[in-house]
């Protein structure tokens, strides 16, 4: 680690502490294993990290429902170097191996929570 990066743990907590999640709540990312349509830049996305949100099915069982947005804006929201978005999206990809996972970063503990379900798009929902 150069002497101006910030640590892994940092980056987390300033890109998962500073998003205003609408209705509450923690903000959630995983990996669509299909290929999908930012609606907030109006860009395809495939392969990249997508905001999600956890439901529960009529049954009751857990689902990921994948949002049409990037993670990335996330990280123009707070002002992130492009070196520190790279290490941040590496860091969550390493832990997000494989369909059916989403992540989000438990402040307090200093690491990402993991779950995994099913997953689906949001119009699916």
């Amino acid at each position: 680690m150069s002497p101006t990066q910030q640590p892994i743990g940092a980056l987390f907590d300033l890109v998962f502490g500073s998003v205003n999640v609408p209705g509450g709540g923690p903000r959630w990312i995983t990996l669509p294993p299909w290929s999908w349509f930012c609606h907030y830049c109006d860009t395809t996305a495939s392969g990249g990290f997508a905001i999600a949100d956890l439901d529960r099915t009529r049954l009751g069982r857990r689902r990921i429902v994948c949002q049409p947005c990037e993670w990335w804006h996330d990280f123009q929201d707070v002002g992130l170097n492009v070196d520190d978005q790279r290490r941040l999206e590496a860091a969550a990809r390493h832990h997000l191996n494989g369909p059916g996972a989403a992540a989000t970063w438990d402040v307090a503990q200093q690491k990402l929570q993991i779950v995994r379900a099913r997953q689906i798009d949001w119009r699916k929902a």
